[in-house]
């Protein structure tokens, strides 16, 4: 059964929570909360058959997308930005040839400190070492090494020893 819950949804008032709200579906899912998180209105959590672990300080801007098939872990005191999609599976299954079609997830971790720039990409099997740094519009398609600004399509190594403040 998929679950919907919008946060602070305010029916009969004219507020669409599709717009104004952050919106959470899990389907045989957990999603973990653990400490002060906050989930700005539009953001998106999905998990199917997943887990999605977002620790203490964390902010997951509006309209960030978050979905999970198998693992999603996000540190603590993260950033998050607005258009964000962070994705452990392909959403659909593909195959080559006379292969039987699959999508195979891949967990993602976000470890502390981290900052996600706006309308960046990452796709599964990542992982973010700590008080790295993702510049906007990239696509994260190799692991990033802690306190390292990355940035591009595909995302390269743009600084290191990068340190980081709100």
């Amino acid at each position: 059964m998929l679950v919907g819950i919008p946060f602070g949804y305010h029916g009969g008032l004219g507020i669409d929570p599709r717009k104004d709200n952050c919106r959470i579906h899990l389907n045989n899912a957990t999603l973990r909360i653990i400490g002060n998180v906050s989930l700005f209105p539009g953001c998106v959590i999905v998990a199917h058959d997943g887990e999605i672990i977002i620790r203490n300080g964390t902010m997951i801007n509006t309209q960030a997308w978050i979905m999970a098939r198998e693992k999603i872990d996000i540190g603590e005191h993260c950033l998050i930005s607005s258009w964000v999609t962070i994705r452990d599976n392909n959403a659909h299954k593909l195959a080559i040839g006379d292969e039987k079609p699959r999508d195979i997830p891949k967990g993602v971790t976000i470890k502390d400190h981290c900052w996600i720039g706006q309308n960046v990409t990452i796709l599964k099997g990542i992982t973010i070492e700590e008080g790295a740094v993702v510049a906007a519009g990239s696509i994260i398609t190799k692991d990033v090494k802690a306190r390292t600004l990355v940035g591009g399509i595909p995302a390269h190594v743009i600084r290191e020893n990068v340190v980081w403040e709100e």
